[in-house]
């Protein structure tokens, strides 16, 4: 049926995942800062230390000394965020009444 109790029912349960969604949204943004943190200071490091570092005899051989994975990891992460921040200008640039 479409009656106002249906339609008001159907609206408090999206509005209530609304509320959970917003709660997962803080999360997420505490989370995202976090992230970038560690990005920015592995992107110091690797563009410091790490070439002398990685060619310092007895190191153990670990996935960050070689020369493709730090760049892979530092450049997948800003597609990412890159992405991101697409989703999220067409969200915030998108008008509430439009739906």
């Amino acid at each position: 049926m479409n009656t106002a109790t249906d339609r008001l029912l159907r609206a408090q349960a999206c509005m209530e995942d609304i509320v959970r969604d917003t709660a997962r949204i803080e999360e997420f943004t505490e989370w995202l800062g976090e992230s970038a943190r560690r990005v920015s200071t592995f992107s110091d490091y690797y563009q410091g230390k790490w070439a002398v570092d990685r060619d310092v005899e007895d190191t153990p051989v670990l996935d960050v000394a070689g020369e493709d994975p730090p760049w892979e990891a530092i450049s997948e992460h800003h597609i990412a965020v890159q992405l991101l921040l697409r989703l999220v200008a067409d969200l915030a640039t998108r008008s509430v009444i439009e739906g």
